[in-house]
């Protein structure tokens, strides 16, 4: 043992990873989808994290006219790899819960027991049922839920505290209140009931507006957008699918530069190229994208219709694909939309992207959604919204905010760490970035053709002299050189006369 550590009792101690010990680097997620928008059920502002389509129906409802948020969330998770996303409900100022008072046994009976839906909803249908109890003295109570295909039995209820407090933490559907009847028990229990709604719901769609999704901060409460502010919940791609207000792309791009995320635009339906270069005018940013035109598929809920879907969902979809079959460093582009018929087309019904567009548009940093013969409709763009060369591509914003959380987050282990003048504390922290930059040099992500060509790590005296030592600061420097895309790809046909050597074309 050291003679550093105080410890003067008798006998032996043993001290287990409690040495100054560099951490391994956990890599973060950074296909993660975050997406504000109304659906018909869930959680209101609260960030909610589902990891399949299933699991934001049970959450959030299934399709409705009047939401993006479902179909961005349908394409995500079933026509591309996604496997995360973070959701946050909005709605309407005036949004309430569907409710209902059950009466007691008494012989003039008077409320006991209210039933109130778990969030506010115009649309979603929430009914209760009571019967007798297995034991005596008790009922047995079942919430039903048609819409969401959820069916809840919770049996022996007798009124107690604690079978109020267990349904209201386990039901999907409910909160109950005792009304204190003044009732005698056991009279005082809720009368039996054929299979009744819960009336009055009203989320307030027509009351959401720009504002709503983009939210404020109050103290402790975050609303809309805003509820994203935390880098707890980590990096990947946010949205506010299909709102296309100037206001709220300039919160998407404000909340995307202070949490290190990537925004994506949206430009409304019916934009020419005109508008949407307009629009793309507005940024100049890493940390946002804008993609062109909305994509038309057959109606995902099934009927058969067609409809237009935003750009936003193909290139979060697109981001997660990218992630999780070749890595971040991927251009999330040259992917198919699964499902997509056609593109957006002009008024008189001509194609507006067409190779034209798609050459004057990814010159000004803006993604086209093409359609390429005999290739499908495809995401084939994956610029950032910015003239600043040294980040010009969606995987290079992606990549460095991947390094920001990923050390940010392993780095914590030595804070407070002693600063010897060995530099023990100096190697160390160089060795946990060096060993975690290695493994992406070996995946390709940083380019050159040895590792000390593709990064570097310096922590050592010379960026940490003894005034900052001395102010508690201590500095890493980290420095990467990312792998490039194959944006363009040019073929050159020579025709070589019959007198010439083929080896003329090697001398070029």
């Amino acid at each position: 043992m050291s003679l550093t550590i105080e410890n003067t009792q008798p006998g032996v101690t043993v001290l287990v990873n409690q040495s100054q010990v560099g951490s391994v680097v956990k890599r973060q997620p950074t296909s993660t989808a975050f997406a504000v928008g109304y659906s018909p059920w869930g959680p209101v502002d609260l960030p909610t994290t589902v990891t399949s389509w299933a699991d934001y129906v049970r959450r959030f409802g299934s399709f409705n006219a009047n939401s993006y948020l479902a179909v961005f969330c349908y394409i995500f998770f079933n026509l591309f790899k996604g496997a995360q996303a973070v959701i946050c409900r909005v709605v309407g100022a005036a949004a309430v819960v569907a409710t209902r008072s059950l009466l007691d046994r008494a012989g003039a009976p008077i409320a006991t027991l209210r039933v109130d839906a778990k969030w506010p909803s115009s649309t979603v249908d929430v009914r209760v049922t009571v019967e007798p109890g297995t034991t005596a003295n008790t009922v047995k109570l079942t919430f039903r839920s048609v819409a969401l295909g959820v069916r809840e039995m919770f049996d022996n209820f007798d009124l107690s505290a604690a079978a109020i407090t267990e349904i209201n933490q386990k039901s999907q559907l409910v909160n109950l209140t005792n009304l204190a009847s003044a009732t005698a028990a056991p009279n005082n229990l809720p009368a039996l009931l054929a299979e009744s709604f819960l009336t009055g719901g009203n989320d307030d769609f027509a009351g959401i507006n720009s504002a709503r999704y983009i939210g404020t901060v109050n103290g402790s409460t975050k609303t809309g957008l805003r509820s994203f502010d935390d880098e707890l919940l980590g990096t990947g791609q946010v949205a506010i699918p299909g709102i296309t207000a100037p206001t709220v792309h300039a919160a998407l791009v404000a909340h995307a530069e202070a949490y290190h995320r990537l925004a994506l635009l949206d430009p409304p339906l019916a934009s020419d190229t005109t508008a949407v270069l307009a629009i793309r005018a507005l940024y100049g940013t890493w940390y946002a994208a804008l993609a062109w035109p909305w994509f038309e598929a057959r109606d995902f809920a099934g009927s058969e219709l067609k409809k237009f879907y935003p750009p936003s969902a193909a290139m979060a979809g697109a981001c997660a694909q990218a992630d999780r079959t070749v890595g971040t460093h991927k251009a999330p582009a040259n992917y198919v939309i699964p499902e997509a018929l056609d593109v957006e087309r002009a008024a008189n019904g001509q194609t507006q992207a067409d190779e034209g567009a798609l050459e004057l548009l990814n010159g000004k940093d803006v993604n086209v959604i093409l359609r390429i013969p005999e290739g499908g409709i495809r995401v084939y763009g994956a610029r950032v919204m910015t003239a600043d060369r040294r980040v010009q591509m969606m995987h290079e914003i992606r990549l460095l905010n991947l390094f920001y959380y990923s050390l940010k987050i392993a780095y914590r282990y030595a804070v407070f760490s002693v600063v010897d003048g060995g530099g023990r504390l100096f190697r160390e922290l160089a060795s946990v970035a060096n060993t975690f930059l290695r493994g992406f040099w070996r995946d390709g992500a940083l380019y050159g053709k040895r590792e000390e060509d593709a990064f570097a790590v310096v922590c050592n005296d010379s960026n940490n002299p003894p005034a900052e030592v001395s102010s508690g600061r201590v500095h890493v420097d980290v420095g990467v050189k990312l792998s490039q895309t194959a944006e363009t790809i040019i073929i050159k046909i020579d025709n070589v006369p019959l007198a010439q050597d083929l080896s003329v074309l090697q001398q070029q």
